[in-house]
């Protein structure tokens, strides 16, 4: 292999302000030239913008670009035009519905069935749903255990997510409600089971749908 070789032809330059590429032709046909610097627009877009781990690159414009910064646990990246870069992270929200009975019959109270979690996240709202117009009031309580847990629980025990404060709830002649709800004891994790249990139900209804509104806190 040959040594000790000199490279001719190449003089030293300025990029424009569009040029992205380390070697142009020189115009007066002389040679090539060497670009010893580089565009702003192409420098903000490199790897010394990284500040953060997770930190992401995105354009802002033509030959302009910033950081976007990373999001926090359970969210997730979406498009967004009313933001600089397009992008916008929000919370990873999901959702369920579970029904009790199927309109054949009147829902007697205490009746429940267990839910397993997929993710861990947290309950945001509980919505109610009923078939037909109540007579009296329905109310759901949910409990919160783990699969170990699944053969202690007890009906009216302290296993309720809703403790002492009020559980949803419809009454009268409403077909729907709807609460929000925050706080830690709404909260569960991977592989926790909700436990949905009828309660006060009316001598009308047959059909009642709850809808829960969650969101992931971890990703899973």
């Amino acid at each position: 292999m040959p040594t000790n070789k000199r490279i001719s032809g190449l003089t030293a330059g300025t990029p424009t302000s569009t040029a992205i590429f380390p070697f142009t032709q020189n115009p007066s046909g002389a040679g090539t030239t060497l670009k010893t610097t580089f565009p702003a627009a192409v420098v903000a877009l490199g790897l010394m913008n990284y500040a953060a781990k997770g930190d992401l690159q995105a354009g802002t414009a033509a030959n302009g670009g910033t950081v976007v910064s990373v999001g926090v646990n359970g969210q997730k990246l979406v498009p967004d035009s009313s933001q600089a870069t397009g992008l916008k992270w929000i919370p990873d929200n999901f959702g369920f519905t579970y029904t009790f009975g199927d309109g054949s019959g009147v829902l007697l109270a205490g009746t429940f069935t267990p839910i397993e979690m997929g993710v861990a996240g947290s309950i945001d709202s509980i919505r109610l749903f009923a078939g037909t117009i109540l007579t009296s009031i329905a109310t759901v309580d949910v409990y919160k255990f783990t699969y170990a847990q699944m053969g202690t629980i007890v009906y009216g025990t302290a296993y309720s997510i809703f403790g002492t404060a009020a559980k949803p709830s419809l009454a009268g002649t409403n077909r729907f409600e709807g609460t929000s709800y925050s706080g830690t004891q709404y909260a569960f994790n991977k592989g926790d089971w909700l436990l949905p249990v009828l309660q006060n139900v009316g001598t009308t209804i047959k059909e009642l749908s709850v809808a829960f509104g969650c969101r992931k806190t971890a990703v899973s």
